[in-house]
C-alpha cells in the first residue's frame, strides 16, 4: 500500500495498481489475470460508472524513459517507476471520464 494506492504485484502475472479514486493500471498482465483480479475487487466497488473509460498501452523495459507513439519506454523493472507512470495514466483516464461528462453537461 502506498499513498492512495494499492499495489498488487504476482511476480507470474504482472503488477497491478488501484487508486482511491477507482482507476485500475495494470502492467504486464493477460486479459484472464485481469479478469480474475476484477471479480476479486468487485465486492469492494462503490459508486459504480455507467460507462467504463480505458486505454492500452504497450511498454518495454529499454534503459531509458520516455513515451513515444503509445508506447512507454521503462528504464527498469522497477516498481516505483512503474508506479510513476501510473500515476500519470490514471489521471488520463480519469480527465477522459470528466470531460465526457461535462460534455454531457453542456449538451
Amino acid at each position: 500500500m502506498y499513498r492512495d494506492v494499492l499495489h498488487i504485484n504476482d511476480h507470474d502475472r504482472g503488477d497491478a495498481f488501484i487508486f482511491s479514486y477507482g482507476v485500475l493500471v495494470v502492467w504486464g498482465m493477460t486479459l484472464e489475470s485481469m479478469e480474475v483480479l476484477f471479480k476479486k475487487t468487485k465486492p469492494f466497488e462503490e459508486g459504480k460508472h455507467q460507462q467504463t473509460f480505458t486505454d492500452e498501452l504497450t511498454f518495454l523495459t529499454k534503459g531509458t524513459i520516455g513515451i513515444k507513439d503509445d508506447v512507454i519506454f521503462l528504464a527498469s523493472d522497477d516498481v516505483m517507476e512503474k508506479l510513476a507512470i501510473s500515476h500519470g495514466i490514471a489521471q488520463s483516464v480519469k480527465l477522459q471520464e470528466f470531460e465526457i461528462r461535462a460534455q454531457s453537461t453542456i449538451e
